[in-house]
C-alpha cells in the first residue's frame, strides 16, 4: 500500500509539470505577434536567411545585438520544405520560436537538477513545478522573447560554479565561463547580470587568479565572435550601446541621444520603488504567489547553506542592478526567477523533511492549478494552439483577439490580396511607421524608429519624378503607412522616430497621383493606409 501511495504521488507530481510543459510547446508553435519578436527576434533571422548569410542591416538597428537565440531559427529554415502558401522561412521561424519557448522547460529541468543535487529530490521537483507554473514566464517564453534563454545560461553558470566550489577542478570553471559567454550571445545585459557576480563568486573563494583566468577563457570563446562582428561592422563592439564612447560612421550625436533617451533609467522615487518591486513580489499579472514567500522562508531557515547564500546574494545583486541601471521592464527580471525557484524548492524540501507532507503536496497542486488555469486563458499567451496556420496568417483578425492591431490587419490584407493583383512575386512594399514586417510574405522595405526613414529618403527628399523612379528601381509597388505607430513614437516619453512623414505628406502624394489608396483594405484611414504606387500624370 505504501508503494502504491508513493507511486500515485509521483504520478500527480509529474502531471503538475508535464501538462504546463505540453502547453508551453503548443503555444510556442503559434505564429508570433509580440512587437519585439516580429521586429527583430524573428525578422532578423528571416532577412539573414533570405540574404544567404549574416549581413549588416542598416535599417534594423537591433540586428547588431547578439542573436545567439535567434540564430536557432536559421537551420530550421534551411531544413523546411517549401510550400506555395507557407514559405520555408516561415516554418523555420516558427520552429525556432518553439525552441526558444522550450528553454523555459530546460531551465525548469536545470532547477530540478540543482535542487536534487544539493537539497533533495523533492526540492528539485518542487522547483521544476513552481517554475513551469509561473504564468508570466510562460507568456514571455511562448511569445518568442529570449529572457528565458538568458535565464538558462545564467542558471547554468551558477550550476557550474557550485560544482567548482564543491570540486575545485578547472573544467567546472571553464564550463561556467562558457555558459556566461553564451549568456552574452543572448543579451548584452549578461555582462552585469552574469559576468560580474560570477567573477565576484570566484574572488570570494580566494583560490588564486587561475580560476578567474579559466573563466575568462570560457567567456571569450562564446562571446568574442559577437563583439568582433560588431567591431568590424560599426567600430563599436557593443553597438548600439556605448555610442558616446565608440564612434560609428554615419551615427550622429542625435542618433546616440535618441537611443540613450529611449533606454534611460526612470526616475528614482519611493513610489517607483514600491511599484516596481511590488510587481516582482506579487502584483505583476501572472507572477506566482508561491515563489517569493517560499524563497523568503528559505532565506530565513537556510541562509547559511553553501548554496542558498550565494543564490540569495546573486538575486539581490540582479534586482539592484535591474532597478538602478535599466529601464525597468518587468520581463527584464525574469532571468533571475529560476534562482528564486531553487530557493523556493529548498523551503518546500525543508517542510517535507519535517513531515509536513500534506502542506508540501497542497502547495504543488495549488501552484499547478493556478498556473494552468492562468496560462490557458487569454492572459499574455497568444493561445490559438489549435487554429490552422493559414488562418493565423491570411484571415482578418478576430475582433476580440490580441492580434487585432492595425499593422497585423494590414499585413494580412496584403498577404491575401497583393499576390492576386499581379504575377510578379518580386513586387515589394515600403512600410512607414511599421517596423514589424515578419509575417509579410512579400518583400518589404522598412526601418526601425532609430534608423533613417526610407520614405523620407526615397520620396520626400526628391522630386516627384525622381521619387517615382526611386520606388520602381527597388520594385516598390505598394506603400503602407501606420499613422498610429508614428503617433506612438512621437508621444511624450516614447522612443521618438527618425521619420518626418505626416498624414498631410501622404495625402499630398495621393493628390499628386503617386499613391492611390486601396480602399478595400478594411483599415480606418485615420489610423493607417495601404496604397499602390502609380505613375503621376505629370510624368511623361
Amino acid at each position: 500500500k505504501s508503494g502504491k501511495s508513493q507511486q500515485e504521488r509521483w504520478v500527480y507530481r509529474h502531471l503538475c509539470w508535464l501538462l504546463p510543459a505540453i502547453y508551453i510547446v503548443l503555444a510556442s508553435l503559434v505564429p508570433p505577434i509580440e512587437f519585439d519578436v516580429t521586429e527583430y527576434h524573428l525578422q532578423v533571422p528571416k532577412e539573414w536567411y533570405q540574404s544567404g548569410g549574416m549581413v549588416q542591416l542598416p535599417h534594423n538597428i537591433y540586428s547588431n545585438m547578439p542573436m545567439g537565440a535567434e540564430l536557432l531559427s536559421i537551420p530550421t529554415m534551411s531544413l523546411m520544405p517549401h510550400y506555395p502558401n507557407t514559405p520555408d522561412w516561415w516554418q523555420g521561424a516558427i520552429s525556432g520560436k518553439a525552441i526558444i519557448g522550450f528553454y523555459l522547460i530546460l531551465t525548469a529541468a536545470l532547477t530540478c537538477v540543482i535542487g536534487r543535487r544539493w537539497f533533495g529530490l523533492n526540492a528539485g521537483m518542487a522547483s521544476l513545478i513552481l517554475l513551469v507554473c509561473t504564468p508570466t514566464l510562460v507568456s514571455i517564453s511562448t511569445d518568442g522573447l529570449v529572457e528565458m534563454v538568458l535565464a538558462f545560461y545564467l542558471l547554468l553558470t551558477v550550476y557550474f560554479l557550485l560544482r567548482w566550489d564543491e570540486e575545485p577542478i578547472r573544467k567546472w570553471v571553464i564550463l561556467a565561463g562558457s555558459a556566461a559567454g553564451m549568456a552574452l550571445s543572448i543579451k548584452y545585459t549578461a555582462v552585469v547580470f552574469v559576468w560580474i557576480p560570477a567573477v565576484a563568486f570566484l574572488a570570494i573563494k580566494r583560490r588564486g587568479f587561475k580560476p578567474v583566468l579559466a573563466f575568462a577563457i570560457g567567456v571569450l570563446i562564446f562571446s568574442a565572435p559577437w563583439l568582433v562582428r560588431n567591431l568590424a561592422w560599426t567600430s563599436n563592439p557593443v553597438y548600439p550601446l556605448a555610442g558616446s564612447i565608440f564612434e560609428t560612421e554615419g551615427r550622429t550625436d542625435e542618433h546616440v541621444a535618441q537611443w540613450n533617451n529611449a533606454h534611460k533609467v526612470p526616475e528614482f522615487s519611493i513610489g517607483n520603488f514600491q511599484t516596481d518591486f511590488g510587481k516582482f513580489f506579487i502584483t505583476e499579472q501572472g507572477q506566482s504567489p508561491f515563489l517569493i514567500p517560499l524563497a523568503l522562508i528559505a532565506i530565513a531557515i537556510g541562509y547559511r547553506h553553501r548554496v542558498i547564500r550565494p543564490i540569495f546574494w546573486w538575486t539581490v545583486f540582479y534586482l539592484v542592478v535591474w532597478w538602478c541601471f535599466t529601464h525597468r521592464l518587468s520581463r527584464f527580471w525574469a532571468p533571475i526567477v529560476p534562482l528564486v525557484a531553487v530557493m523556493a524548492g529548498y523551503a518546500l524540501q525543508d517542510a517535507f523533511s519535517k513531515r509536513l507532507k500534506v502542506a508540501f503536496n497542497i502547495v504543488l497542486v495549488l501552484a499547478a492549478i493556478y498556473g494552468t488555469s492562468f496560462i490557458s486563458r487569454s492572459f499574455g499567451t497568444y493561445n490559438r494552439v489549435f487554429v490552422d496556420y493559414d488562418k493565423l496568417t491570411y484571415i482578418e483578425p478576430i475582433l476580440e483577439a490580441r492580434d487585432n492591431t492595425i499593422p497585423i490587419r494590414a499585413h494580412r490584407y496584403m498577404n491575401r490580396e497583393i499576390p492576386r493583383i499581379g504575377d510578379d512575386q518580386s513586387m515589394s512594399v515600403l512600410l512607414v511607421g511599421d517596423a514589424t514586417p515578419f509575417e509579410l510574405t512579400m518583400p518589404a522595405y522598412y526601418n526601425t524608429c532609430f534608423d533613417e526613414c526610407l520614405f523620407d529618403k526615397l520620396v520626400k527628399q526628391q522630386s516627384l519624378e525622381d521619387a517615382y523612379n526611386s520606388l520602381l528601381e527597388r520594385n516598390i509597388y505598394y506603400v503602407y503607412v501606420d499613422f498610429d505607430e508614428l503617433a506612438r513614437y512621437r508621444s511624450p516619453s516614447n522612443y521618438g522616430t527618425r521619420s518626418t512623414v505626416t498624414r498631410e505628406d501622404i495625402l499630398k502624394y495621393v493628390r499628386l497621383g503617386l499613391l492611390e489608396e486601396m480602399v478595400d483594405a478594411a483599415i480606418n484611414r485615420d489610423r493607417g493606409m495601404v496604397m499602390i504606387v502609380k505613375k503621376p500624370s505629370q510624368i511623361q
